[in-house]
C-alpha cells in the first residue's frame, strides 16, 4: 500500500491575510486540527510586515519602528509553518498535481503545493519633492 499523501498549503506574502491566518493557525484549537497533517510553508522576501494600524503612533513618536512591525518568521514558528525568505519568482499549475512555485532562491528547489494563496500586499514607495519627510504606508 502506497503512503498516504501529505498535502502542502502554500502562502505567498505576508499580507494582512496571511498574516491572519498565520495567528489563527498558532491559537485557535480548530484552525489547529483542521490542518494537522499538512504541510504548511509561507514564501515571503520580508521577515518583517508593517502593521498599518500602528502608524498614527508611529507618526506621532508613540512607537518606534520595530513595534509596529511583525515578524513572519515567528508567527510561522508558532502556527507550525516553514518559513522561507525568498521572493517567488514563478508559479504553474500542473492538472490533477496542484503546481509549483519557483523562487529566486538558487539553493531551493520548486515548492509543491495541493493548494496555494498569494497575498503579497503592497508596496508603497514615497516620490516627489517632500519624499525626505513622508513615510510610505499600505492602504489602511
Amino acid at each position: 500500500m502506497a503512503p498516504p499523501k501529505t498535502h502542502t498549503l502554500l502562502l505567498i506574502g505576508g499580507g494582512h491575510a496571511h498574516v491572519h491566518l498565520l495567528k489563527m493557525a498558532s491559537m485557535d484549537p480548530d484552525f489547529k486540527a483542521a490542518l494537522q497533517g499538512v504541510r504548511k510553508i509561507l514564501i515571503s522576501r520580508d521577515v518583517s510586515t508593517p502593521y498599518s494600524g500602528m502608524v498614527p503612533g508611529f507618526v506621532s513618536g508613540s512607537y518606534t519602528r520595530s513595534e509596529c512591525h511583525l515578524d513572519l518568521s515567528k508567527l510561522c514558528r508558532f502556527g507550525g509553518f516553514e518559513f522561507v525568505r525568498a521572493s517567488a519568482t514563478a508559479l504553474a499549475l500542473a492538472p490533477g498535481r496542484g503546481g509549483y512555485a519557483a523562487t529566486d532562491d538558487e539553493d531551493r528547489p520548486e515548492v509543491w503545493f495541493d493548494a496555494c494563496s498569494i497575498d503579497v500586499g503592497s508596496s508603497p514607495t514615497a516620490v516627489g519633492a517632500g519624499r525626505e519627510w513622508t513615510t510610505p504606508v499600505k492602504p489602511i
